[in-house]
């Protein structure tokens, strides 16, 4: 679902998205004119301004210029300083830095390419096979390093590793040509490779609880808008469903990607662009096949119905447009019957094995057998766009379930970290002077927020269970970060108009000051 993607959902979806905007429209028909073609066109500015801040450019990916291109006949020059640069690293460690620097430098020229030579599949291949080379290197290099938690510098790799894993992944999302399937299984391959070499990397030389910090520091950092927790979460999935279940990443990216989608829902809200969601869903750069699955888990973790009910609808539409469009056929399938039935086996014999009594975990667990049965009758008629979709909604459910054991069994970790949250927002709130007669939405999400934690805290002393538990802590979740992004605005604001006012004063006073 590249860019670039011709099918279009707008006019399908437009009587429902749309009725605000007309209404509103229609108020003042002399001032907006005709009400549906305003309407639509409000609706697709917004729309291209919320996919524009989803992409990467090259400040993202901190190369401003990547110098000369692979196109550029002395190419060769560049090539031959990173050979004799090369030559003077004399440790593991620096040499997968020196190759994950110039991995970066080569996304720099893919992205650089795009703007000026778009839509040439064969300047984009051979870029495309210099970036491989280069993350072969890289894969080498890693794989020969010891771990040791001594060493500064491999921290800063992993971190530096991961940004890049999703950076580039979003990358190749906007890359995706239009009818060249040979630069299509090209990117696909790559961004596959490329996820293999951050998790393998990540498991051979940290561990769990370092991981959990690295993850949440770097995906807090990621460039983008009110999708971007979205589009990291479809990243982050992918990588999910090449590991084994019983690998410790693999939960970690299962509690990562339910953060993000919590995330995404107080984004969605706090922003209200529910009317847009078919229109923009469909057009951003991303898999679609990991979009269904992703929100197919959103619904199982957002707290909000209106928004669960608008997430249906919308992977409904992107399900049948799969289909149409047979980027979900036989072999998608096969994958997401074997996923979702691995899942489902994994979860059982986790229940039993640790002799779990919840009637929320035995309700997922059964949603996901009844759904993988139907998924698998209608991959015996050959429905396999629907057994695809039932399969996902299977998957979905028994990592909500596994999900919900994680959350619980780390409990004290998650309990201070969103105390921690809370209270760092309650000093920024102090220290901008903001007040509760000035900014009542505000301090109505810290008064809640501070309630739902006492809550939260008072289950977790009576040891409570996981039923009681997780609806408090995901609503916890999202009510910190509706505070964060309300805040956030705030403050935005109060420099805004700082910036007004000294630009308003005579230039003496500004050099003054």
């Amino acid at each position: 679902m590249g860019k670039r993607n011709k099918i279009s959902i707008l006019t399908a979806v437009f009587g429902l998205v749309s009725a605000p905007l007309m209404a509103s429209a229609a108020l003042n028909p002399a001032m907006f004119g005709s009400p549906i073609a305003n309407a639509q066109e409000v609706q697709n500015s917004l729309v291209l301004r919320l996919i524009e801040e989803e992409a990467v450019d090259l400040e993202d990916l901190g190369v401003i210029n990547p110098g000369i291109l692979n196109t550029n006949p002395f190419y060769f020059m560049k090539q031959f300083r990173r050979t004799t640069l090369r030559a003077f690293k004399f440790n593991a460690v620096e040499k997968a830095e020196f190759e994950l620097n110039t991995l970066n430098e080569k996304a720099a020229e893919l992205k650089r390419l795009e703007e000026i030579i778009p839509d040439n599949s064969e300047v984009l291949v051979s870029a495309l096979d210099a970036y491989e080379a280069t993350l072969d290197n890289l894969g080498y290099y890693l794989a020969r390093i010891e771990r040791d938690d001594r060493n500064a510098g491999l921290s800063d790799l992993l971190n530096r590793l991961l940004d890049a894993g999703l950076k580039h992944s979003k990358l190749f999302d906007q890359l995706e040509p239009d009818n060249d399937p040979a630069g299509s299984r090209k990117l696909s391959s790559l961004e596959k490779k490329l996820g293999a070499v951050v998790t393998s990397a990540l498991i051979k030389l940290d561990n769990q609880e370092s991981s959990r910090i690295r993850f949440a520091s770097v995906l807090a950092n990621q460039p983008g808008g009110a999708f971007k927790a979205l589009r990291s979460a479809e990243i982050l999935d992918s990588w999910e469903g090449s590991l084994p279940l019983n690998e410790w990443l693999s939960e970690l990216l299962l509690q990562s990607k339910e953060d993000l989608l919590l995330e995404t829902q107080a984004r969605i809200v706090i922003s209200e662009l529910n009317s847009v969601l078919p229109a923009l869903l469909e057009r951003l750069p991303g898999d679609s096949s990991a979009r269904i699955r992703v929100m197919d888990e959103s619904r199982e973790y957002f707290t909000d119905q209106e928004l669960k009910n608008d997430f249906s609808l919308v992977r409904q539409l992107l399900l049948e447009l799969s289909e149409n469009s047979r980027k979900i056929g036989k072999t998608e399938a096969e994958h997401m019957l074997a996923r979702a039935s691995k899942t489902a086996e994994f979860l059982e014999n986790k229940i039993q094995k640790e002799n779990l009594r919840s009637k929320s975990l035995n309700e997922l667990l059964a949603n996901a057998e009844f759904n993988l049965e139907q998924a698998e009758e209608s991959f015996a008629i050959g429905q396999y766009a629907s057994s695809f979709g039932q399969a996902s909604v299977a998957a979905a459910a028994a990592k909500n379930s596994l999900n919900r054991i994680s959350f619980t069994d780390n409990l004290s970790y998650e309990m201070g970290e969103l105390r921690n949250k809370y209270d760092s927002l309650f000093s920024q709130a102090a220290d901008n002077s903001l007040n509760q007669e000035s900014n009542q939405r505000l301090f109505e999400l810290l008064a809640l927020s501070e309630r739902v934690l006492v809550e939260l805290s008072d289950l977790a002393a009576e040891e409570a269970g996981i039923d009681k538990i997780m609806p408090v802590l995901r609503n916890s979740k999202v009510l910190l970060w509706q505070l964060e992004l309300e805040l956030n605005g705030l403050i935005a604001e109060l420099k805004e108009k700082f910036d007004r006012e000294k630009a308003a004063r005579p230039l003496i006073q500004r050099v003054l000051k």
